[in-house]
């Protein structure tokens, strides 16, 4: 099954930069220490926006609002965007990044493959491409194998964006034929329904245990009479208590009077 952009691997490359992903796009800065912070932040809210208008598609609205940001903005930052448009992907880079196709480790990048840097170009890069059929990056500075030159290939698995910003170098997206391992969605489980207890066993609580039932007493062995049952003892008299107040204004017993015997 061919996975939707967001659903594909997208792994950060250590770094100092800023690498951005949001629905149906991701981004690459660069920055230092001489980075407008107002600037900055303008260029991620517009990312927000153009995900959140269109999460599914971002690509074409956000190549148009990315454009007269640039052209009305006193300084820019280098910076390039991947977002979808279709079943195309929208490319914009601005300044020193690169955007273009990762040779499988051992292997040789193809003749045909695709390559694009924004220092190339004399305002901006922005294209409309086929989804390539391997992994991709979007990264600062040069990505291509070579003399020198810093490759954006890295161990898979470990450094996953799913959503949010993080610093770094660059950032590799897997193929689109299969999800990553992080955003693969398990089988759901078998929802088990418990039966309810009857109300009479909810009222059994160790304050208030079920009565005990009765035992049907059972008839003696031949030769061993049951035995008698004992007869029920007297209660001892309670000798009156010493010192206990004693009522003088109850009223005499029946036939009782003053010199009575």
């Amino acid at each position: 099954m061919t996975a939707s952009f967001d659903d594909i691997r997208a792994e950060v490359l250590p770094g100092e930069h800023l690498i951005a992903r949001l629905p149906g796009l991701v981004a690459v800065i660069r920055r230092n220490n001489n980075t407008d912070s107002v600037l900055l932040a303008q260029l991620l809210e517009l990312f927000r926006s153009a995900s959140e208008a269109n999460p599914e598609a971002p690509g074409r609205d956000l190549a148009l609002q990315l454009t007269r940001w640039v052209v009305g903005a006193s300084s820019v930052p280098d910076f390039g965007t991947v977002a979808t448009a279709g079943e195309k992907l929208a490319v914009f880079l601005h300044g020193d990044i690169n955007f273009g196709e990762v040779p499988e480790p051992g292997s040789d990048l193809a003749e045909d493959a695709i390559e694009l840097a924004g220092r190339e170009a004399a305002f901006t890069v922005d294209r409309l491409l086929n989804w390539p059929g391997g992994t991709f990056g979007l990264s600062v500075g040069p990505q291509t194998p070579g003399e020198g030159a810093p490759t954006i290939v890295g161990i898979p698995g470990w450094a996953g964006l799913r959503s949010g910003a993080v610093p770094g170098a660059g950032v590799v997206l897997g193929p689109r034929g299969s999800a990553s391992p992080m955003t693969a969605r398990p089988a759901a489980a078998k929802a088990v329904t418990a039966k309810p207890a009857a109300a009479a066993d909810l009222a059994m609580t160790q304050e208030h245990p079920a009565p005990r039932k009765a035992t049907p007493a059972s008839n003696p062995p031949a030769g061993h009479p049951a035995p008698a049952t004992p007869a029920p003892v007297a209660a001892a008299p309670v000798a009156p208590v010493v010192g206990a107040a004693v009522r003088t204004d109850a009223a005499p017993p029946a036939g009782a009077g003053p010199g009575a015997a």
